[in-house]
């Protein structure tokens, strides 16, 4: 059975929907402009306090995956390395990497191959996984996980590291800013940071000393001590996990 609404009651429905998430994209970015949850990146000819690995999955990420990797390198930081795992791409990204690679002694390229994953494992855990070991591997001190289309501002791994230290901390998540191209980029991707923001308490998150205490986490940039990830089992804590960062958050 259907109920047809008048036209009054359903455009004001649609009113106050808009007005539901124009509050909640406004309350997030206040939220995001508050001085305890910023980092400012400031690109500094010092070294990195720790030696650390950005860790990249990669699968047929043509478009995106050479910005990303010249960001990720785009501080001259002997401390500083990047490896990229290319799990069995057939999009021309494989090239790309070994065009890159070869004019580059502080990035790695793994070749993911195209073998059976291991039960109980889905492919972007795997892959951050075995990636994460051969960072390990060559010394890494933090390992930073980020994805194919983040670009890593000048500075901004510093800034992640050197809050980690100075606040002995274990895990540094970060969300940046998003580049809106499309029109419906414009209309969904603010209000998906905005629900997420606004269901969660900023205040509160990843501190075990608050009650209510929220594990929360962003994929796209997650920073840990080598240790820490060891400790947690690496990405092996969500083999199966499809959405893997507030996973790693609560383990």
């Amino acid at each position: 059975m259907f109920v047809t609404l008048p036209f009054a009651i359903t455009g004001g429905l649609c009113g106050l929907s808009a007005l539901f998430w124009t509050l909640v994209v406004l309350r997030s970015r206040k939220r995001m402009r508050n001085t305890p949850f910023r980092l400012s990146p400031t690109p500094t000819a010092e070294p990195l306090p720790l030696r650390t690995a950005v860790v990249i999955p990669a699968r047929n990420e043509r478009a995106h995956i050479e910005r990303c990797v010249r960001a990720a390198l785009g501080d001259a930081d002997p401390r500083l390395s990047v490896v990229v795992i290319d799990d069995g791409s057939t999009d021309g990204t494989s090239e790309l990497l070994a065009d890159l690679v070869s004019n580059c002694e502080r990035l790695r390229v793994v070749d993911g191959g195209d073998e059976p994953l291991p039960e109980g494992w889905l492919g972007k855990p795997w892959a951050c996984q075995r990636a994460g070991e051969v960072a390990l591997a060559q010394g890494a001190e933090c390992l930073l996980f980020v994805d194919a289309d983040v670009l890593l501002a000048p500075g901004a791994v510093r800034a992640a590291v050197t809050y980690l230290q100075s606040e002995a901390i274990d895990l540094v998540s970060v969300m940046g800013s998003l580049e809106l191209r499309s029109f419906w980029e414009r209309v969904v991707q603010p209000a998906v940071v905005g629900l997420i923001l606004a269901g969660n308490d900023l205040e509160r998150v990843n501190d075990p000393e608050r009650r209510p205490s929220r594990p929360l986490a962003n994929g796209q940039f997650m920073l840990f001590r080598s240790a820490t990830w060891q400790d947690l089992g690496g990405h092996g804590a969500v083999r199966g996990a499809v959405i893997d960062d507030v996973g790693l958050a609560t383990a």
